[in-house]
């Protein structure tokens, strides 16, 4: 929650009207808390469906390709070292821009670790109480992704091939698509 509050101080100190968010889910998370703070005048986050007095614009640019934070209506903060979900349709970002040059850097190990949360959330969609013919449609389409490309996203030698690492993102975000809707 520091981070939140901090960054939604910088917000409106600075007279923002929108927000970019570059980074991995906390990241995402963090902006999209502070969006949805920034659009009710207040500190305290509201209820799910509770009216707010702006949208705030978000564009979301994921560095990961996991957790589909970019594609989602909640968030995970934590509040005096205790995790809470916030959930409202204004913290789904409006615009999600996938570049998969911004992975090129990115360690084996948040590779792996990022890629096994996307399979999860695909898996967990599929048998989800809440699935829906359209949820189901996203973790398989996830899914074919995560299989079809797993093995080129690890095993590419020294070279960074764009076009596996951008299906590895867009499987990431139909699980978060996925997840969104099956919660």
């Amino acid at each position: 929650l520091p981070e939140v509050i901090a960054g939604l101080a910088e917000f409106r100190g600075q007279g923002c009207d929108a927000i970019v968010a570059v980074g991995g889910g906390s990241a995402m998370d963090v902006a999209k808390c502070i969006k949805l703070l920034a659009a009710t005048d207040s500190v305290e986050f509201p209820g799910f469906g509770a009216p707010l007095v702006r949208n705030i614009p978000q564009i979301a640019i994921p560095t990961t390709a996991g957790t589909g934070s970019e594609s989602t209506h909640f968030a995970v903060v934590y509040i005096e070292g205790e995790k809470h979900s916030i959930a409202h349709d204004a913290l789904l970002p409006d615009y999600v821009i996938l570049e998969p040059e911004l992975l090129r850097s990115l360690p084996d190990y948040h590779k792996k670790a990022s890629l096994l949360d996307a399979l999860a959330q695909c898996v967990e969609s599929t048998w989800a109480k809440d699935a829906t013919p359209q949820s189901k449609g996203y973790a398989r389409r996830g899914l074919q992704l995560i299989l079809d490309n797993f093995f080129p996203y690890f095993h590419k030698g020294i070279d960074f091939d764009v076009e596996v690492t951008r299906r590895i993102q867009l499987a990431a975000n139909y699980s978060g698509r996925a997840i969104n809707l099956t919660k």
